[in-house]
């Protein structure tokens, strides 16, 4: 099993809108609620993030200091790279 780091809104359910892998590879999900500021991150299992079948397609090659963010509206998912 892959452990990441997830957000506290993201342990209790909430939906992955953005998505981080740092630059020393590890990943980091976060949920819209996560915007108004963010909760210390969680140690979690990938198998248990939600929405994880659609992330596996979406995002799995995101290079080290990238970022992938929800298009709410299209539903699609846009990669910048991280500052």
């Amino acid at each position: 099993m892959r452990k990441v780091y997830v957000s506290t809104s993201i342990s209790q359910g909430n939906e992955v809108v953005s998505v981080c892998r740092d630059r020393d590879g590890s990943w980091q999900f976060f949920s819209e609620e996560d915007k108004s500021g963010p909760e210390g991150p969680v140690l979690f299992h990938f198998e248990h993030v939600p929405g994880r079948s659609e992330l596996a397609v979406a995002v799995p090659g995101l290079r080290k200091g990238y970022w992938a963010l929800r298009d709410s509206g299209a539903g699609s998912w846009i990669v910048v790279k991280g500052d």
